[in-house]
């Protein structure tokens, strides 16, 4: 069942998020070529997924027996003819650099290092949901871990500054 009132975000072909929109516009799109049922899509703040996937747009893509084919004959919005997400680099570095920077022998490189890609891992996560696998907590923690690290290392120069 088809309802207008539902709002839902659209990645673009230039990888850009489109949106907020109506699922009357998404018809619309689908109708001009725009979007077809590859195209990645989120209703509010739910997981991206393919348009097809959604009940109320079933009847768009309804091949044999009322199965969404799996390819259209409109190429995806997205530069990809297969949008695959991927884990961030920036996330994963930031994690590791801020586990080793809890290390007494190397504390602070590793822990600013840390400190650094978590946030930027954070920053694109949070910017481009639709790209990436890795989940935000795992840059938080990054980030937690580094600020961690950074206040081992200060006390462990205190204590050697005073004792």
């Amino acid at each position: 069942m088809f309802r207008e009132w539902r709002v839902y975000r659209i990645v673009g072909n230039d990888n850009r998020e489109y949106g907020p929109t109506s699922g009357a516009n998404l018809r619309q799109w689908v109708a001009e070529g725009r979007a077809n049922g590859q195209s990645m899509v989120s209703f509010e703040n739910d997981p991206w997924k393919m348009l097809a996937t959604f009940p109320e747009f079933h009847d768009l893509f309804s091949g044999l027996g009322g199965i969404p084919p799996r390819l259209s004959s409109v190429p995806p919005l997205g530069s990809d003819s297969i949008r695959t997400r991927r884990a961030n680099g920036c996330a994963v570095g930031g994690f590791i650099c801020a586990c080793v920077g809890l290390l007494p022998c190397c504390c602070s490189p590793f822990a600013i290092a840390g400190l650094a890609f978590s946030v930027a891992g954070y920053y694109q996560i949070q910017h481009e949901p639709h790209r990436y696998s890795t989940s935000q907590s795992l840059a938080f923690a990054g980030i937690i871990i580094s600020i961690l690290g950074l206040l081992l290392s200060a006390g462990y120069g205190v204590l050697m500054f005073v004792g």
